[in-house]
């Protein structure tokens, strides 16, 4: 077993919950040091007596040339290395590409360095794909140390691990483990609790981003004082963190809130009495399409050719995610929508159980609608990466030229059976593990704490 592990922090809140889980490493041996991404939590950190690699404190050669992209790329395994600093460069609108590209060769020459000086057996962090966590795992990899992303499973209280690897999926072990009876009845209960309750749950720490989304909540208690801790860190205690851009922040903020207003006239309260496909839109700037399905980042093209391969007479229906209301573009909506009668935009507030049961199928890059759609038995067209793909419940689409077959299927009746579903969320119960990372539940610590234990136990 790994007896010395780094554990990524980019906020105050992440600190404190890892802070907690460090009891339970010393028990078994495991000394947990920290990286920190953030000068305020890293005082918390050390206060506590434990050791923090504050990023901000280790020097780094500046600039860069064209050779030294390439040679950095070959040296940590960067396929391109625009793709770093992408979703930092599109969410937060940064448009000088010489920062972002300084940056990222900084925090790798940074990541590197302490990888090298401290000797880890394995790197944890929650799973992101900012420049920092990106970084860490790329110098990960060129140091031949283990790696583990920690992100929420689509069950309640559980997380997945993924060992070395950008992209989630149900791990060989759970794959080809015996399924037994009692795996079989608790994904019946976890369809019956869906049909019930009409939603799968959601993490609690995600909670705060599936609000209504209208001003208030936009400049709500907790917005203001994010805002001020940032101000007081930047201007009076001078303290660095990532994602500090607070000028830009706030006009994100203010935009979306305009977009938002401008938005309702576009809605339609009623889903259509007619055979429609359901698209969710994505989270737009979410590491599932800025990382893991960056080709579909264009989610509002890729609703324009859809509409273009349904049958006559078919309608797409579209809604906005709840964690993404507002910020879509008002204007390229609007113009699709005129430009596309075939395309209907639901209200954001209509619960997409009651979209999915009427609808002849669904279309998803890698959204739990997806699942949500299998669970009610209906046909699913996978066209990106996902942990759903591949398990002989979804019609998997390798090119988007293959779409207007796997539609043809649909018509012809094409459902997933039963059991092939029954199977797969057994094994989706096998691959999570108990715990919720930043969870607010008193015991979540111990949970995650113990889970990640046992994950080290077989690397």
């Amino acid at each position: 077993m790994p007896k010395k592990i780094a554990l990524l922090v980019m906020r105050i809140p992440e600190a404190e919950f890892y802070i907690k889980m460090c009891p339970f490493f010393d028990r078994v041996g495991i000394q947990a040091e920290f990286i920190s991404c953030h000068q305020a939590a890293s005082k918390v950190i050390r206060k506590k007596g434990y050791i923090c690699h504050d990023i901000f404190e280790i020097q780094a050669p500046g600039g860069f040339s064209e050779s030294e992209v390439l040679l950095t790329e070959k040296k940590f395994g960067i396929p391109n290395i625009r793709e770093v600093y992408f979703r930092e460069s599109v969410q937060f609108n940064i448009k000088d590409e010489k920062f972002l590209l300084e940056k990222t060769l900084r925090y790798l020459r940074v990541m590197d360095q302490i990888l090298n000086e401290s000797s880890f057996d394995l790197v944890a962090q929650e799973t992101a794909d900012f420049i920092a966590p990106l970084t860490l795992y790329y110098a990960s990899k060129k140091n031949n140390i283990e790696h583990l992303f920690i992100e929420p499973s689509m069950l309640k209280g559980k997380i997945v691990f993924s060992k070395n690897t950008l992209f989630a999926d149900i791990c060989d072990e759970s794959l080809s483990s015996r399924i037994e009876q009692e795996q079989l009845d608790e994904a019946t209960c976890l369809i019956n609790e869906y049909i019930e309750s009409k939603d799968i749950r959601m993490p609690e720490k995600d909670k705060v981003f599936f609000l209504k989304r209208g001003w208030r909540d936009l400049f709500s208690a907790q917005k203001i004082k994010s805002l001020f801790r940032k101000l007081n860190h930047k201007y009076f205690t001078k303290e660095k963190e990532e994602y500090g851009a607070i000028f830009n922040r706030c006009m994100m903020i203010l935009e979306r809130a305009f977009t938002l207003r401008k938005m309702k006239k576009l809605y339609t309260s009623k889903v259509p009495d007619c055979n429609y496909i359901y698209f969710p839109f994505h989270v737009p700037f979410d590491l599932q399409l800025t990382t893991r399905c960056n080709e579909f980042f264009d989610q509002i093209g890729l609703v324009e050719y859809i509409s273009r391969k349904l049958p006559y007479g078919w309608v797409l229906v579209v809604k906005e995610h709840p964690a993404s209301v507002g910020m879509y573009p008002f204007k390229r909506i609007r113009d699709t929508l005129k430009a596309n009668p075939s395309i209907c935009l639901l209200n954001p507030s209509i619960n997409s159980f009651d979209i999915i049961k009427d609808s002849r199928a669904v279309i998803a890059v890698n959204s739990k609608a997806g699942v949500e759609a299998v669970l009610q038995g209906k046909p699913v067209i996978v066209v990106g990466k996902t942990f759903y793909r591949g398990k002989g419940i979804t019609l998997d689409v390798d090119s988007l030229n293959k779409l207007s077959e796997a539609i043809h299927k649909v018509r012809n009746g094409w459902a997933p059976e039963y059991n092939k579903v029954l199977k797969f969320l057994a094994q989706v119960f096998l691959w999570s593990k108990d715990g919720e990372l930043f969870g607010f539940s008193e015991d979540s610590p111990r949970k995650t704490a113990k889970s990640l234990i046992e994950q080290i136990g077989t690397v």
